[in-house]
């Protein structure tokens, strides 16, 4: 019986650690996409993530003024044109074709804002 019991627990053990390596993987692999995006506000070399600011994001664009805003802190901030990546650069390409940005999350000063793909 104590066998069992010890084989359960190293079994579980080994499943957690699983679970763990995965889910490190996955959001490593996350942010992936957002590695060669610089700000495009500042000279080149700053970069827009910082393993842990960049995500896809609910945004919208106010068309009577021309402007993108993002949902971040539970309000709708607007994005200041010059944080827009350049679709047109390679390194700014889309991960997904959804809406992402790169923000301080404790301030909510945005870096940059990736426009999503036009839907064909």
């Amino acid at each position: 019986m104590r066998i069992i019991r010890a084989a359960c627990l190293w079994a579980l053990i080994a499943l957690a650690w699983c679970a763990f390596v995965v889910a490190l993987s996955t959001k490593l692999r996350a942010h992936e996409g957002y590695q060669k995006w610089n700000r495009p506000d500042k000279p080149a070399g700053y970069s827009c993530c910082n393993d842990s600011d960049c995500a896809p994001i609910q945004a919208r664009l106010d068309g009577a003024r021309r402007v993108y805003q993002i949902f971040i802190n539970r309000e709708w901030v607007d994005v200041p044109r010059e944080k827009i990546l350049d679709p047109g650069k390679p390194a700014n390409v889309n991960p997904d074709g959804s809406f992402h940005a790169c923000w301080n999350h404790s301030t909510g000063e945005i870096y940059c804002f990736r426009e999503a793909e036009p839907k064909i």
